[in-house]
């Protein structure tokens, strides 16, 4: 009889609408890649060389998500459900293969954070990520684009008969295939890792798996170590420095709940196999603990800290009802960094996760070296069955769940196949790949009303020339435009872009123009122009009024964006995100009544930025106008806070 089962099913969570990503082009627009990241001397060179390195210029080929909403709704998401006596792990194959729950059977509770609600929130690089469970990051610093989208999954079963979970993804930035197998063993969940790149030069490359937590008011968090990296956010910036762990200024920082700001600590573990682990615990010595091979060498605490913003953003991912951390574990030290992965390469690695009790006395002990002893000792027959499990597969089911169709696009257009693990299924003729299967097919595109959001973008070499191939429209050159910029060639996508409004005046190619003009040649005033035919063309569009009442306000037009949103936007438009735009160029107007009722009358903004001030500043900008008038001389932050407090509901900070 088999000790484990795979089921797969479904999951009902109130859950908001992910909604249909931006239509628009990644073209130099999205801030969240370019944060600059500073390093202290503390950090030694050989710990520095690839801080910063491998970090990506644009999201293409992927569109952002930003366009989910906040209402709430009972949805049933499929699921997979692998469990035996003692552990039960249902993960959400349609949303990144997320880890949604770990239920320790024996001792009736739940090992990891389960967010009771699906939220999504402003926080990864394509926009919608979501709090809970643990997150499985590939390829690229700032959660996996892959995150809110679906993998293949899967039933494996293995050489000793028990049902294994299986599931992959083709990943298009970076090129590689990854495999997850997870397999069950008594009170353990084991995890093997399989990334391929076949690309034949190396690659940038990078694996963290993001752990969600409780996090109560005496959790502690344990891992073998004296130091850690810290990281802060600064004006905009990361700052990383080395200190001593976990005593800093006072404060024991083993304990999240006594940390003020938001701020992550990676752990400067040692290089021994046994050392590869992260634990949080409670007081009663119960936890949970994350341990791995030597090929995870980074361990890390995230939290959002107890002033200000923090708890806020804890409740804006969630029902408010319970507040998380995060450990973590991944290749590099930090998460500021990238490796090269060899070109026709494999990386193989298992990491697993389980519940963790130890003493109540070395849980709370005084001694930090104490309680991770405690833990360490827990641990170790645990990795004797870590490096021993048997991931072998004998057989395999049928396809359960279905990803996105670029793995067998990529096959063919690539003439090889991505992966020499997963044979990739051909997608349907009717989803996002169905002008890409048309070009294939065909040699010819499909040309759409320019109106009609593209489908989905194309970049590489080998695209480029089945997209030369085909005739000549308006799309070809939309498209060639794309590939070009993507492959960094800025003034080439320049061109074709002109050519592709020249053939039809179309807003895709207007609002790259535009963001190429604005973001790379630095000239606000012609940028301002094509933009303006972008949304003449489309004025229904909300990303396109987002970025044009963006370059409107670049161009120091406040008074044209106010009369655009109060008079041109259909009344479905002026929410959220143009709603606060509207405001910043009241206040940049000196309408300071007029952009504290934007901000206070049915303000929601769905898509608010991780470490997003702009709220914060116009608040500021508005009060501060009101007591100058007022003839109130002081009119620092402090006073004017101290006069106008800023209401929670609009009060994100997280320093």
């Amino acid at each position: 009889m088999k000790k484990s089962k795979l089921t797969f099913t479904t999951v009902t969570i109130p859950s908001a609408s992910l909604g249909e990503p931006s239509p628009l082009a990644d073209v130099g627009s999205d801030t969240y890649i370019r944060a600059p990241i500073e390093f202290d001397e503390t950090i030694p060179p050989e710990e520095a060389k690839y801080i910063g390195k491998g970090m990506i210029e644009t999201l293409l080929p992927y569109k952002i998500q930003n366009n989910y909403t906040r209402e709430r709704v009972p949805t049933p998401h499929p699921c997979a459900v692998l469990e035996n006596d003692c552990l039960r792990a249902t993960f959400l194959t349609g949303l990144g293969g997320r880890l949604y729950s770990l239920f320790d059977k024996k001792q009736g509770r739940e090992l990891l954070y389960c967010n009771p609600v699906f939220q999504p929130g402003n926080l990864a690089l394509r926009g919608a990520w979501f709090s809970g469970g643990i997150e499985w990051n590939v390829g690229i610093k700032g959660h996996n684009p892959l995150t809110c989208s679906p993998l293949y999954a899967r039933r494996a079963v293995g050489e000793d008969g028990e049902d294994m979970l299986e599931m992959f993804e083709y990943e298009r930035k970076r090129g590689v295939t990854y495999t997850l197998r997870f397999k069950l063993a008594d009170d353990v969940l084991f995890l093997k890792v399989i990334i391929e790149n076949r690309n034949a030069h190396p690659v940038n490359m990078y694996w963290w798996s993001n752990i969600a937590v409780c996090e109560n008011k005496d959790t502690r968090v344990i891992a073998p170590t004296k130091t850690a990296i810290r990281t802060t956010y600064r004006d905009g910036n990361y700052a990383l420095g080395i200190t001593e762990y976990p005593m800093i200024g006072g404060v024991d920082c083993s304990y999240p709940a006594h940390i003020s700001t938001a701020v992550d600590y990676f752990y400067r573990v040692s290089d021994e196999p046994r050392d590869k682990w992260v634990a949080a615990v409670e007081p009663d010595g119960s936890g949970f603990a994350e341990f791995s091979d030597k090929t995870l060498r980074g361990k890390k605490l995230f939290l959002w800290g107890k002033e200000k913003g923090g708890p806020h953003w804890n409740e804006w991912l969630s029902d408010g009802s319970a507040n998380y951390i995060e450990i973590q574990a991944g290749i590099m030290r930090t998460q500021m960094e990238h490796f090269p992965m060899a070109a026709e390469s494999v990386i193989e690695f298992r990491e697993a996760f389980s519940s963790l009790n130890i003493s109540k006395d070395d849980a709370v002990s005084e001694s930090y070296s104490r309680a991770a002893e405690a833990v360490a000792k827990a641990l170790d027959s645990r990795f004797d069955v870590l490096e021993k499990v048997d991931f072998t597969v004998s057989e395999y089911g049928e396809l359960e769940s279905y990803g996105s169709g670029w793995g067998a696009l990529e096959s063919l257009a690539q003439n090889r196949p991505v992966s020499l693990i997963q044979n990739f299924p051909m997608p349907k003729a009717d989803g996002e790949c169905r002008d890409a299967l048309m070009l294939l097919k065909t040699g010819e595109l499909t040309v759409h009303p320019v109106t009609e959001p593209i489908s989905a973008f194309m970049t590489g070499e080998h695209w480029r020339k089945l997209v030369l191939a085909a005739s000549e429209s308006w799309y070809r050159s939309y498209l060639l435009g794309v590939i070009s910029y993507e492959l960094g060639n800025v003034d080439e996508a320049l061109e074709y872009y002109e050519e592709s409004v020249s053939l039809e005046p179309n807003p895709w190619a207007y609002h790259d123009i535009a963001s190429i003009l604005k973001n790379y040649k630095h000239d606000i005033s012609a940028s301002l122009e094509y933009m303006r035919s972008a949304f003449e063309l489309l004025p229904s569009d909300f990303n396109l009024a987002v970025m044009y009442a963006g370059a409107l306000i670049a161009a120091g037009k406040h008074e044209e964006w106010l009369d655009v949103y109060e008079n041109v936007l259909n009344k479905d438009l002026k929410r959220g995100r143009l709603k606060m735009l509207a405001a910043h160029s009241a206040a940049e107007s000196a309408k300071p009544e007029r952009a504290i009722a934007y901000l206070t009358q049915d303000f929601l903004m769905p898509d608010l930025k991780e470490g997003e001030f702009s709220v914060f500043a116009i608040w500021l900008k508005a009060h501060g106008e009101i007591m100058k008038r007022a003839g109130k001389s002081d009119l620092s932050e402090e006073a004017i806070l101290r006069e106008y407090p800023l209401p929670y509901e609009l009060d994100f900070r997280m320093h």
